[in-house]
């Protein structure tokens, strides 16, 4: 049914139509976004993260509440603690609640986040951290909610606190100086250190996520961390679940993440040119892609982890970046299949993902309805995503929009150490590093830059690489299972480095 549907939408756009056909998944009904904030608005005046300033006029603690539309568990934590009248008054009383959706702002999520949603944060005026927990009885909530507001009472405190602060701050910094890190050389030994932690991180049933199962199959031809995904994953459509609870897969979170699934596909596909039952695994979840994630040409950002009396609510939110993610995963399915509604599929969403969020910069905005500055992820991904797109059809367009890309995350987004950082308002600076629910944004910057150095021949580019992979692999190694996308950036850089070698 899936060929069915697309070819009509294909169509549509060739004839001038503006308006696609929207695909509905045949077991759901899909609910308008958002999904969440009903439960939200019920007792609380929510404050936006824009207007936290005001905190500080009133000085009173922040309470920030990081959440996604799908989470079950956010949803659960809404309705306990957000509808709870006593702890409600107490919190208006005391602090300056403020919401974030962590897919619309995920720069805030990178400094505030706790690994997951829900995430409760307490800071003060000045965004310092203060205290926080991801999932709270009401009954813990208020007591923390009690605790945060005594210094904010007692002046004496504060200033005591803050003596204290300091002189942590004062013995960091001395500490700091004595134990310099040291120099990271970015080498085969380095390689095999990561390679290293995310075998052990797959056999002690720990999720390295599908940038992490690429690379140990692009450099060592390990399927273990594939396998593992399709073993505890995968629901009867197809897609792919969120996140597993237990090693066996028999609890999970049913949050089906467009992200993630995207991830996913590509993996499936690159990997399933060898091993047929994989392949025909990345097949099944393209098609289901299709089915039920296309809405207006882009594809939406997934399904809620709980049924309503409506089904199963569908969050129709689009992200440029996420979009970018899907793209090289059709081209990714197309080169593996050589079925060309794959490939179609992937120029389609290309292009209207330009025509959508290109901003007069030159870079792309996260939504449309994005209050804050532009993101790293957004143009990473979709700069890989016209790279795929390039090596494919050859056009000079494709090429000239990664580079773009490219050259704008060198301007917008460098800094000091090397590696790329988002920024909110204030300048506070955000390092996308690690593989969470999607691939790291510096580590997909980094396969771009490599591959334009193979393309383009072009020394800053070689430059930029280097940096991002010296600035984060090294100092965050003992995480190394979380670092796949940075990973797979340091294999195809020593092969390049290595080709270079034997000219």
């Amino acid at each position: 049914m899936y060929k069915r549907c697309f070819i009509l939408l294909f169509m549509s756009l060739i004839i001038g139509c503006q308006e696609i056909p929207e695909h509905k998944p045949k077991s759901v009904q899909a609910k308008p976004t958002p999904i969440l904030q009903p439960l939200l608005e019920g007792g609380l005046t929510w404050h936006r993260w824009a207007n936290r300033d005001s905190a500080r006029v009133l000085n009173k603690p922040i309470l920030l509440f990081l959440y996604n539309q799908r989470s079950f568990w956010c949803r659960d934590f809404a309705q306990r603690c957000f509808n709870d009248p006593e702890l409600v008054r107490e919190i208006a009383r005391i602090t300056w609640p403020v919401w974030v959706d962590v897919d619309k702002q995920p720069d805030v999520f990178e400094r505030f986040g706790l690994g997951g949603v829900p995430t409760v944060a307490f800071l003060k005026p000045n965004e310092e951290w203060i205290a926080g927990g991801k999932y709270l009885d009401p009954e813990d909530l208020m007591d923390l909610v009690r605790r945060v507001s005594f210094p904010f009472a007692n002046p004496n405190r504060m200033e005591a606190l803050e003596i204290q602060r300091k002189e942590l701050q004062r013995r960091s910094k001395l500490w700091s100086q004595k134990n310099p890190r040291p120099k990271i050389d970015l080498s085969e030994a380095l390689l095999g250190r990561v390679l290293d932690s995310l075998t052990v991180a797959v056999h002690r049933g720990i999720d390295v996520g599908p940038e992490g199962a690429l690379a140990s199959f692009e450099a060592r031809q390990s399927i273990d961390g594939v396998t593992s995904w399709l073993n505890t994953r995968r629901d009867t459509d197809g897609v792919f679940f969120l996140f597993a609870h237990t090693s066996d897969g028999k609890v999970v979170d049913r949050e089906k993440h467009l992200g993630i699934n995207a991830s996913v596909l590509a993996t499936l596909a690159k990997v399933g040119h060898r091993h047929e039952e994989i392949g025909e695994a990345g097949k099944g979840l393209g098609e289901a892609l299709l089915e039920s994630f296309v809405v207006d040409s882009l594809f939406c950002a997934g399904f809620a982890a709980f049924e309503t009396s409506d089904g199963v609510p569908r969050d129709l939110s689009v992200y440029s970046g996420w979009n970018g993610l899907a793209i090289s995963s059709f081209m990714a399915l197309y080169m593996t299949t050589k079925e060309q509604q794959f490939k179609e599929a992937a120029l389609l969403v290309l292009d209207v993902v330009v025509s959508r969020f290109w901003q007069e910069d030159g870079l792309l905005e996260h939504t449309e309805d994005y209050v804050g500055g532009l993101l790293l992820e957004d143009q990473a991904f979709v700069a890989r995503a016209a790279l795929d797109v390039y090596d494919d059809t050859g056009e000079a367009k494709y090429l000239k929009l990664a580079r773009d890309l490219a050259d704008g995350m060198l301007v917008h987004f460098a800094d000091a150490s090397g590696a790329l950082r988002d920024r909110d308002t204030l300048g506070h600076p955000a390092f996308p590093v690690g593989d969470g629910w999607l691939p790291s944004a510096n580590g997909v910057a980094a396969q771009v830059f490599i591959r334009l150095v193979e393309i383009t021949g072009e020394q800053v580019y070689q430059n930029a690489t280097r940096g991002i992979l010296t600035a984060l692999i090294g100092p965050n190694i003992d995480g190394a299972a979380s670092m796949g996308a940075l990973c797979r950036a340091l294999n195809m850089y020593l092969v390049l480095d290595l080709k270079t070698q034997n000219k």
